[in-house]
Formats: structure tokens, C-alpha cells, sequence
């Protein structure tokens, strides 16, 4: 005849024919040792796990929590908390504090957040720290904002960089075409590269929009006054006669460079100190139109407007100017000749 009993002592023992099928011990721990046990609770909110040799199901049917270890596996997790979720698509979601964090669709991986902490972070193996992230709109390098692009077949050599403040540099590494190529490709009102300055105004040679420098010294140089310098003092234009047709000497540049006022000023943006020498281009514009050009205006989609600043072309200027001090010297000359002959009579 079979016998069960239960027994209290510091602890829980329940019995099937003399031998222990269920146990709690006196630190609180429920043993269940046969593997062909499960443990249910009832109800329509049940609980069931079990264990065994092939299988192993840990099911809670209120939706909080399904394990299923054959076929496919669906795990859920009371999502209000930390949760990660293998849906039966074979999709994954991660939930962190009831919230969207990472998950897996049929197009690849999509990182859930706010604009400042959607981010995808690496780690350092070794030192089990952060080494940098993506982020939606940022990228990080060891820990600190920015963007890097290194050589794979270099030794990992940074060839590109934007560190937190935006400084960009590119550093390339390349025997031959080693130039660096910014392109606009549109084909609607394209423009090039604009250097600005939005929040100073430092006038000054000290400091510059551009500087050419090698590795022996500084060889071109733009300063925000405007000046353009250069290590030798040599402007050129293309002027081969390969590239020209139509050669024929220029006429008179006389009456042109005799009407030209030269002026004293300072602009408006300079301390009136400042003063310069030069022409007024509505003023010279009345002797020699073609000297003259004109920067148009821009609307927002980069529209040219009817407004706008005009300019002297200063190097066609000179050019005049020594056409007509050829013509001076050749009326020198001739002023000679007849004074020596005056003199001679």
C-alpha cells in the first residue's frame, strides 16, 4: 500500500511512496528532482514549467513571459520594464524601462530614441570601455564628438576628421592625384567654396581666410583685410599664344587714363582712418564701362536678383596704364629729338 505524507520541519517535504518528490528546504529553496516533474498553477492567469530531456517550456499565460526551447522560440517579457522580445517573425525587439530601444526588421537593425541618445556604441574589448558611437545625428570618437575615416590597408592611418568643435581636416596619402576634390554637382545655380567668418570681423593681416604653407614656410597667403600675398610677389594670368587668336596692338589708352579720377577713401565697414587710394566704380564706369563688373545678388534658392555690388577690373586698369605711358614716352622722344635739333640750330 502507498503512503504520502508531508512533513514540516524546519522546512517543507512532500512525499509519493516514501520518496521525496517535493522539497522546501529551510533557506527556502524548492526542489523538484525527478525530470519528468512539472510545477502548474491553475487558474486562467497559470503557470507552468517544465523540464525534461528534450524539452523545456516556461509559459505564463497572462503574456508576461513565453520560453519555448523546441520549434520556434518566442520569449516575452513584460514590456513597462527591461524586456527583450523574440517575436514569431523571428524579429527582435529590446525594450529598456518600457521603452523601444533596438530592433531587428526585415531590412536590417533600427535604433530607438531621441534625437541625443539614439546611438549605436562600440566598445573597447580589451578595456571593456567606450571607444565611440553613431549616433541619429552625431558621430563620437573615443568618447568625444566627431567623425573619423581611417585606412584599412595603412595601419588604420586617420585620413579624415571632424573632431567635437567642427574643425575639419583631411589628411591624404596618395604618390600621385593627391588633390582634394570639392564638387557641386547640380546643374541649377552651382557655387563653390565660401570661407566665412558669422560671428567676428578681425580685418587684419594677422589673421587669414587662406594660407598656403609648405614644409620650409608660408607661400600664399589671403588675410581678412583682403590682402593677397605671396612668397614672390608674382601675379599671372594665362596668357600663352596657344590659347589666343586674333592678336592686334591695342589703340590709344590716352584720353581713357587722362579722365580717370583717382580717389582717396575708406569704406564704410573700415575706421575712417584707414584711407586708401583707387577709383569708384560708378565713376570710372562713365570713362571705361567694360573695367567695370558687377556682383548680382542672390535670393534663398540662389536666384541672381537686378541689385547688386559693382567692381573694378584693376588689372586691365594697369594694362591701360601702360599703353598710355608708352604713349607718353613716344611723345617724350619726339619732344627730345626736336629740342636737340632747337638746340643744335
Amino acid at each position: 500500500m502507498s503512503q504520502t505524507k508531508a512533513e514540516l520541519v524546519n522546512g517543507l517535504s512532500i512525499n509519493t511512496a516514501l520518496a521525496d518528490a517535493v522539497t522546501i528546504d529551510s533557506s527556502g529553496n524548492l526542489n523538484i528532482p525527478s525530470d519528468d516533474k512539472k510545477l502548474r498553477f491553475g487558474g486562467s492567469n497559470q503557470f507552468e514549467l517544465f523540464y525534461g530531456s528534450s524539452i523545456a517550456n516556461v509559459k505564463c499565460t497572462s503574456g508576461n513571459l513565453n520560453v519555448i526551447s523546441s520549434g520556434a522560440v518566442v520569449t516575452k517579457v513584460n514590456t513597462s520594464e527591461d524586456a527583450v522580445v523574440c517575436n514569431a517573425n523571428a524579429s527582435v525587439d529590446s525594450y529598456h524601462n518600457g521603452i523601444k530601444k533596438l530592433s531587428t526588421t526585415s531590412t536590417g537593425i533600427e535604433v530607438h530614441g531621441s534625437t541625443d541618445n539614439a546611438r549605436i556604441s562600440f566598445g573597447d574589448a580589451y578595456s571593456n570601455s567606450s571607444i565611440g558611437y553613431v549616433g541619429l545625428n552625431r558621430f563620437a570618437i573615443d568618447g568625444h564628438d566627431g567623425l573619423e575615416v581611417r585606412d584599412p590597408s595603412d595601419s588604420y592611418a586617420t585620413r579624415m576628421k571632424i573632431d567635437q568643435n567642427g574643425k575639419f581636416e583631411v589628411l591624404s596619402n596618395r604618390a600621385s592625384n593627391n588633390a582634394q576634390l570639392f564638387q557641386n554637382i547640380t546643374s541649377t545655380n552651382p557655387e563653390g567654396l565660401y570661407i566665412q567668418f558669422t560671428q567676428a570681423a578681425p580685418n587684419t593681416q594677422s589673421r587669414h581666410f587662406l594660407k598656403c604653407t609648405d614644409n620650409v614656410g608660408d607661400k600664399a597667403v589671403i588675410d581678412t583685410n583682403g590682402n593677397s600675398r605671396n612668397l614672390n610677389n608674382s601675379y599671372g594670368g594665362f596668357s600663352d599664344i596657344s590659347l589666343k587668336e586674333n592678336i592686334v596692338d591695342a589703340g590709344s589708352q590716352w584720353d581713357d587714363i587722362k579722365n580717370v579720377k583717382v580717389r582717396v577713401f575708406n569704406f564704410k565697414k573700415d575706421n575712417a582712418s584707414e584711407k586708401r587710394i583707387g577709383v569708384v566704380a560708378q565713376e570710372i564706369e562713365t570713362v571705361c564701362p567694360k573695367l567695370v563688373g558687377i556682383t548680382y545678388d542672390k535670393d534663398e534658392d540662389g536666384n541672381l536678383l537686378e541689385t547688386g555690388v559693382k567692381s573694378v577690373k584693376y588689372s586691365v586698369l594697369y594694362m591701360k596704364a601702360i599703353k598710355a605711358l608708352q604713349e607718353a614716352i613716344t611723345k617724350i622722344e619726339i619732344l627730345e629729338t626736336e629740342v636737340a635739333a632747337l638746340k643744335a640750330a
